[in-house]
């Protein structure tokens, strides 16, 4: 395996497999993010038209009570009353077909069949009404119609709570889905990395037997016998005791000197998969400076920022930050749209730019903050080391980057002049 390993197509095969399943995990990433996205802007939508269908009601409860007010034509409002319950019943009946959940079905069905009752009420009372019985119609309107109406409105609620509850159990199993598919690539490229890792080979001393016999056998010329032969027996001589010390050894060559490993080409993707879960609950703005504190420390990046686009698409601006003092952000000045630098080339091509560390300065990693409206922003981070350099540094840019694109948009004009 280690001979394997050494082998530098092999190790350079390692390295693209490594990659492809980062970036394919970045993508995967981002399309469930997607997901996500759009699974919270349907249950916003649900949550509106069922506020809307509680205002026809409330309105169709008003006119009919109109009825038998002093002072009010009773045919007008009448055919507001028609008019009314047509819309929440078209209401009712598109939320039917619009909603996910079993529960908020039924609850919808439930609702057109308290609709139909109040017609049936509602007829009750006209014909009241136009009998001259003023009396008898307030009896339907404020008992029997008002009793309708107040299990529509709750019937509204329950619709609604019921549908809210099973998108938030579906985001519930997308999130899921991004921590198996980070931990899924963070297990396969760890175990690339330590593949990768080199194993020093342990080296035996060699047989002093066979290295003679092996000189033996090489030395065959006839010079080499002739020595050998004619060298006469020794007789066994006595000698002292010192002179059979063994001679000191001679000094050990030093040793070479051992070469630093090189610099790991990897990051705990098992913490980038902790951060963009987290990034994921984000209810309150205030949580995203420590967010930014825990992705500076995975991009080996000293300072990071989120430039945010405004809605006219003419310059980036700072969002929040971290790494950096307020007073140096305070006189952070926009950045338009055709600059000469690497936030502005990756806002306006949506695509990775990094600027190569020199000397005692920093490098520099802007990732592009994509969304289904186009590039809405860059993440930037002042790097260290050259990380800017490294496949998983960038692919978990990547990552993180997909993940702000779910809580980041556009600035109105009117905050961008503030």
């Amino acid at each position: 395996m280690t001979a394997v390993m050494s082998r530098r197509g092999t190790r350079i095969t390692l390295w693209i497999i490594a990659a492809a399943v980062a970036v394919g995990a970045g993508y995967a990433v981002y399309t469930v993010r997607q997901q996500v996205a759009q699974e919270r802007e349907r249950a916003l939508e649900i949550a509106r038209r069922t506020h809307d269908a509680g205002l026809l009601v409330e309105q169709l409860r008003a006119a009919q009570q109109a009825y038998v007010a002093q002072g009010q034509g009773p045919d007008f409002w009448m055919a507001r009353v028609t008019e009314t319950a047509g819309a929440l019943a078209s209401a009712l009946g598109a939320l039917e077909h619009d909603v996910t959940s079993d529960a908020a079905r039924a609850a919808t069905r439930g609702a057109a069949g308290v609709l139909g009752d109040f017609q049936r009420l509602d007829r009750r009372a006209r014909g009241f009404v136009q009998g001259s019985q003023p009396l008898m119609a307030s009896d339907v309107i404020f008992t029997e119609s008002v009793g309708a109406t107040t299990v529509l409105i709750e019937s509204m609620a329950r619709l609604n709570a019921e549908e809210q509850n099973a998108s938030q159990a579906r985001v519930r199993a997308l999130d899921l889905d991004t921590a198996y598919i980070l931990g899924g690539a963070a297990a396969v490229i760890l175990a690339i990395t330590l593949l990768l890792v080199p194993v020093p080979r342990r080296t035996t001393p060699q047989d002093t037997r066979e290295a003679l016999r092996a000189l033996m056998a090489a030395d065959t010329s006839p010079a080499g016998a002739a020595t050998l032969k004619s060298e006469p027996p020794r007789a066994p001589a006595t000698v002292a005791v010192r002179d059979i010390t063994p001679p000191d050894p001679p000094p050990a060559a030093p040793a070479p000197p051992r070469s630093a490993p090189p610099e790991a080409d990897a990051i705990e993707l098992g913490l980038a998969a902790e951060l963009c879960t987290d990034l994921a609950r984000v209810l309150d703005p205030s949580d995203l400076p420590e967010l930014l504190a825990r992705t500076a420390r995975l991009l080996d990046a000293s300072g990071v920022i989120v430039w945010v686009a405004d809605r006219a698409g003419a310059a980036l601006f700072p969002a929040v930050a971290h790494g950096y003092s307020p007073a140096l952000l305070a006189r952070m000045h926009p950045i338009p749209r055709d600059a000469d630098n690497a936030a502005a080339a990756a806002w306006r091509e949506g695509a990775e730019r990094t600027v190569a560390a020199q000397g005692q300065s920093p490098g520099a990693l802007v990732t592009p903050i994509l969304t289904s409206e186009g590039c809405v922003g860059v993440l930037a981070a002042e790097t260290l080391h050259s990380a800017e350099r490294r496949e998983t540094t960038r692919a978990v840019a990547a990552i993180i980057a997909a993940q702000l694109a779910t809580l980041v948009t556009t600035l109105p004009a009117e905050q961008t002049h503030s």
